[in-house]
């Protein structure tokens, strides 16, 4: 999905990409997907989260979808291979599209 944002005297294309994140609850995890967007220089628009207990086992599992905006120029591929990276490493499920 594309969105014009009028800033100014010119409007700005940005497009919109989904991410959602699920795995077993632990400190951090909305903290270092954070850092890892804001750092390739992409904007959360939206972020919805929960914890909610898994139906046969009672473990307590995380779920997060976010809106991401991605401005021109934008490296999509170097964001995936990060989140991914991450996914590893906190031991999540990621998808982005």
């Amino acid at each position: 999905m594309t969105v014009a944002h009028d800033l100014g005297d010119r409007a700005e294309a940005l497009t919109v990409i989904r991410l959602e994140v699920v795995g077993h609850d632990r400190p951090g995890i909305v903290s270092q997907l954070a850092k890892a967007i804001a750092a390739r220089g992409f904007n959360v628009e939206s972020l919805e989260s929960e914890v909610a207990s898994a139906p046969m086992t009672g473990d307590l599992m995380f779920t997060a979808r976010a809106a991401l905006q991605a401005p021109a120029g934008s490296d999509l591929d170097d964001l995936r291979a990060e989140l991914e990276r991450l996914a590893d490493e906190l031991m999540v499920d990621v998808t982005l599209e």
